[in-house]
């Protein structure tokens, strides 16, 4: 990665290594179905949550998680 982690967000990683959305389904013939709509809005409600989500954000609460227990082996 040649950018520090609190500029760079997993949805950018993750369309470099995956291609873009419409290279995906080029080809594809999509079929309207009654779900359409909702699987859209899915499919844009996680779109915002790795483009808002850094490498950054997820060592900071990976950290915090980590150390907010600490294991009491006594008896």
């Amino acid at each position: 990665m040649a950018r520090p982690p609190e500029s760079l967000t997993v949805g950018e990683v993750l369309r470099f290594v995956e291609g873009a959305s419409a290279a995906r389904t080029r080809g594809r013939v999509k079929t309207d179905t009654p779900f359409s709509e909702m699987w859209d809005q899915v499919d844009q409600a996680i779109s915002t949550v790795l483009d808002k989500t850094t490498f950054s954000d997820i060592l900071r609460g990976w950290s915090e998680k980590q150390s907010k227990y600490v294991m009491n082996w006594e008896i």
